[in-house]
């Protein structure tokens, strides 16, 4: 039956089509052992990028003992081999799989030592990517079938350059030093069942052991030997090397899974409860930007995927309720309704997870970007929201972080900055071009300098990002993770070098709301209303409203703003979103891939506006910028619909990177199944007019606001923050009041 529910906007009807075949199999309840040893992690032993401080002690002792070899990619093979040989190996007794991200203890001033060698070595330590392994790869072939694949595109490629002699060389010395990585494991789950004595945890170190004596190495047999031979390339590969995320793990876990549950070989309870404690783990290896993504669609782009793990993940994060990994819910037309459900039943259980993600239009902006049907279609989120071709990119993203405010300040003080931003890395703020400052008699000519402004922005933020790339040949590349993405070995190229098959550069910008909402007070007031002047509110930003209350006043309530569903505030943010995210595509790379815009903030989004000036929509000095496209800056007023229909005035599919949209709704808004199916109803409705990307918070200001002065009494409180989610009490006051600051929305 189709199920029919509209909306207008600008008089365009919208039809939403749900399915009522709804697929709701029985699992088991919260597992108490993946409970039990998150709580052990989050309470103390928590790890970070690979063991903590160890990580930078042994990295740098790996480099410091292999510098006599003057081959970049084969000292790179012998720096990850000797990192993996000196790292860490311990199985918690709750682990029923061997990987593990602990702290381990070590003096700072050792750690410092560290990083002090390093910083004279030529990046030697490897770079950092948001990107997705191709797991699938190990899971199927084993390290020694991905050796094999060395050796035939070694012979295929002659006759071979030094780099690819080198490449080549340099990766079997990194995957064979992988294999004994798994072996350690393998000797310590040995050692721990000779001195065993409860019979339950015997048989659980004896399949860890059988496990390990065929994964890695060799092609996984079942369902559990591919997790853990995936957990052994996830954990490993981010000791020291790229950040990787999770992926799609419904997906290419499936036919393992399958398998096993169509042999009788594990019951869906038993592996429900693998999944809750592989993802406790996870956050045993950081507490922040890592991803498993559920659902989404096969390789022709629009028939949906959909599986008993997909539902598995979501109760997982439902009863778990913890901060990472970041979960991702990717919907085509034709999901169960009840799949959708099930994603809404993690908001309300106040997870701050998941985000979700509408598959025709986030495909379509990767193929804008130049990816194939292929390569856009099996896509997944990457630390927060930004997209990523699973295990075949090398996408430079979430980086730059361009901040949108900060030309308008600098064009309303005369060409120089009112607070000075000391950034001076990719994204730094750039003084503008000669010529642009001026008098402005129009607001056609304030717009029009804006925009040559942030033409000039981003042409510096292309041209600073190629001086990076083109220092990265001077260092010596990570090995380990190159070999797990396509088009590598394939090449004999290493990942970061141009080989992976999709190396798009996605810069990112902020503060799209306050510039939009800045640009309207300017319009309106100064010379629709001409109530004041340009001098009026270039004075008052720089003394951060300082006896200019009814000024701001004005400046946020007498004016057009974002987010309201008003035509001349929407056709403004068209013409300003148009033309960043259209001079952005125009750029190539040097591996001639597109440059391409994202818009969310991450944190830095109150690292920017921490540098920022008041800005004229009555932001104060120092309060963070907006970290999404929309919901944010209690800009919205007039309620959810609105504020979509807003959000889906532009075309998100220039957006090739990706994009955050937050709503922020009451708790009261979500209590019954009838609520989920409006919100369900809600998402739908937004996605069929074109959104890419949803997010909601469903925690009351008043809620936040008493965690602010009580912290202690709301250890687990979660809230999105900008396209990640995390406990209220972990992030710092400037997000916290720009999470409390957002219109809390009711759905009904």
């Amino acid at each position: 039956m189709l199920h029919f529910n509209s909306s207008t906007r600008l008089g365009k009807s919208i039809m939403i089509t749900t399915c009522d075949k709804d697929f709701a199999p029985a699992f088991a309840d919260k597992c108490e052992r993946a409970a039990a040893l998150a709580v052990k992690i989050e309470s103390g032993k928590r790890g970070l990028w690979g063991q903590g401080g160890r990580s930078a002690i042994i990295t740098a002792q790996a480099i410091r003992e292999s510098s006599h070899e003057s081959d970049k990619f084969i000292r790179g093979g012998m720096i990850t081999a000797r990192i993996l040989d000196l790292a860490m190996v311990e199985i918690d007794p709750l682990h029923i799989f061997a990987a593990n991200g602990i702290v381990v203890p070590v003096e700072q001033a050792d750690i410092d030592a560290a990083y002090a060698y390093m910083s004279t070595q030529p990046g030697l330590h490897g770079h950092s990517h948001h990107i997705s392994l191709n797991y699938h790869r190990l899971i199927e072939l084993g390290v020694e079938g991905v050796l094999k694949l060395v050796d035939e595109y070694e012979v295929a490629n002659n006759p071979l350059t030094p780099d690819q002699q080198g490449y080549y060389h340099g990766t079997r010395i990194a995957l064979e030093g992988f294999t004994n990585y798994g072996q350690r494991y393998r000797e310590e789950a040995k050692r721990l069942l000779a001195n065993e004595v409860d019979p339950q945890r015997q048989f659980e170190l004896v399949r860890m052991i059988d496990a390990l004596e065929q994964v890695p190495a060799k092609p996984a047999r079942n369902f559990f030997e591919a997790i853990q031979s995936m957990m052994l390339l996830h954990f490993g590969s981010r000791t020291h090397e790229m950040d990787s995320a999770v992926g799609r793990f419904d997906y290419y876990m499936a036919p393992y899974y399958e398998a096993d549950i169509a042999a009788g070989r594990i019951t869906r309870d038993e592996a429900a409860a693998w999944v809750q404690l592989f993802i406790a783990q996870l956050l045993e290896l950081t507490p922040f930007s890592d991803c498993i993504l559920v659902g989404g669609c096969l390789a022709d782009g629009v028939t949906p995927f959909v599986n008993d793990l997909s539902y598995l993940i979501l109760d997982a994060v439902a009863h778990l309720k913890l901060a990472n990994p970041e979960v991702g819910f990717r919907y085509t037309p034709g999901h169960p309704r009840e799949f959708l459900r099930r994603g809404m039943h993690c908001v309300r259980a106040g997870t701050g997870h998941p985000g979700f993600f509408n598959d025709p239009i986030a495909i379509a902006a990767l193929q804008r970007a130049g990816m194939t049907l292929e390569e856009a279609a099996d896509y997944a989120n990457c630390n927060c929201v930004e997209l990523t071709s699973c295990g075949r990119s090398s996408i430079i993203s979430g980086y730059g972080y361009f901040n949108m405010v900060k030309p308008i300040e600098i064009m309303l003080n005369g060409g120089t900055e009112v607070i000075t931003d000391t950034n001076t890395g990719l994204g730094r703020t750039v003084l503008p071009p000669d010529g642009l400052i001026g008098d402005y008699p129009t607001f056609d000519d304030f717009l029009n300098a804006y925009e040559a402004y942030m033409d000039y922005s981003i042409d510096t933020m292309v041209q600073d990002t190629e001086v990076w790339f083109s220092r990265m040949p001077e260092n010596t590349p990570v090995l380990l993770s190159s070999a797990f993405i396509t088009g590598s070995i394939e090449s004999g190229r290493h990942a970061t070098l141009g080989g992976a098959q999709c190396s798009q550069t996605f810069p990112t910008f902020v503060g799209f709301v306050n510039a939009i909402n800045s640009l309207l007070a300017i319009k309106s007031l100064v010379y629709e209303k001409q109530q004041m002047t340009l001098a009026d509110i270039s004075r008052a930003c720089r003394n951060n409203f300082a006896g200019d209350e009814t000024l701001r006043s004005a400046l946020q309530n007498s004016c057009p703003r974002y987010g309201n569903d008003d035509p001349q505030a929407d056709d403004l943010a068209v013409r300003v979103y148009n033309r960043i995210c259209e001079h952005t595509l125009s750029h190539r790379n040097r591996y001639g891939k597109s440059y391409g815009a994202q818009f969310f903030g991450w944190q830095t989004h109150g690292v920017r506006g921490s540098v920022t000036a008041a800005s004229p929509d009555g932001r104060l000095s120092g309060q963070a910028v907006s970290g999404t496209l929309g919901g944010d800056a209690g800009s919205d007023r007039s309620g959810p619909t609105a504020l979509l229909a807003s959000v889906t005035s532009f075309d998100h599919t220039l957006a090739a990177g990706g994009l955050a949209v937050n709503i922020a709704i009451t708790p009261n808004s979500i209590h019954t199944d009838a609520d989920l199916d409006r919100i369900i109803d809600l998402t739908l409705a937004y996605f069929n007019m074109g959104g890419m990307q949803l997010q909601f918070n469903c925690v009351s200001p008043e809620t936040l606001r008493d965690a602010q002065e009580h912290p202690e009494e709301y250890p687990t409180l979660m809230v999105r923050v900008a396209g990640y989610s995390d406990r209220f009490i972990n992030i710092n006051k400037t997000l916290q009041d720009d999470i409390i600051l957002r219109t809390n929305h009711v759905i009904g």
